[in-house]
């Protein structure tokens, strides 16, 4: 049994129905705590060390039932915590039987697994696809993206306006990102990276 593939496309509709079911209300920033607490009984255990330890910001518990954050990273209310708790989520809500079908005896085979086994590459692509989408939800990009790129150009004289237009949306979404990252509890980086996809595929 492998991870099935996933596509962007089909990333985009299986995160949409995801959030009308877990965030129906459809409000901004995502709470993606409250969604794993609720919705899928995870406790969310700050861990002291952990990057040191494993190198990662977040790991889950071989039972799938809990997701452990780098304390210090969990203390600051990062949005890197934000968006590896929504990561790790991802991989419970898209990989769970893939999982429990390797029928892991004990915690170390279990962390071997998740930390270099080779076969997880597309599952990390997956989840960090999920968590972009989930924490950036397309319902929203259009009109946030509208709204920073009118800052952006506002303060601008109409020569400078003219340029800037001139360079299209994709060169607009790396300032646009800064405001954007707020909006969204996101990294720069993160919501950069979102914004660019978007405007490529239209997901």
């Amino acid at each position: 049994m492998k991870p099935r593939f996933i596509s962007p496309r089909q990333m985009s509709e299986i995160t949409e129905c995801f959030l009308k079911k877990f965030n129906p209300s459809d409000s901004i920033p995502v709470d993606i705590d409250f969604i794993a607490e609720k919705y899928f009984g995870i406790d969310i255990v700050p861990s002291p060390g952990l990057m040191h330890e494993a190198q990662v910001d977040a790991l889950t518990s071989m039972d799938l039932t809990q997701i452990n954050v780098d304390e210090e990273k969990f203390k600051l209310g990062s949005n890197r915590a934000r968006f590896s708790i929504a990561h790790e989520l991802g991989h419970i809500y898209l990989h769970k039987n893939y999982i429990l079908s390797k029928k892991f005896s004990n915690e170390k085979d279990w962390r071997e697994f998740i930390l270099t086994d080779i076969h997880r590459d597309p599952m990390e692509t997956q989840a960090n696809m999920f968590a972009a989408h989930v924490l950036m939800p397309r319902s929203h990009l259009a009109k946030e993206f509208a709204k920073a790129k009118e800052a952006l150009l506002k303060p601008l004289s109409a020569k400078d306006k003219k340029v800037a237009v001139a360079a299209g949306d994709k060169a607009l979404a790396v300032y646009a990102a800064r405001s954007m990252a707020k909006i969204f509890d996101v990294s720069e980086v993160y919501a950069k990276n979102r914004v660019t996809n978007w405007l490529e595929n239209g997901y």
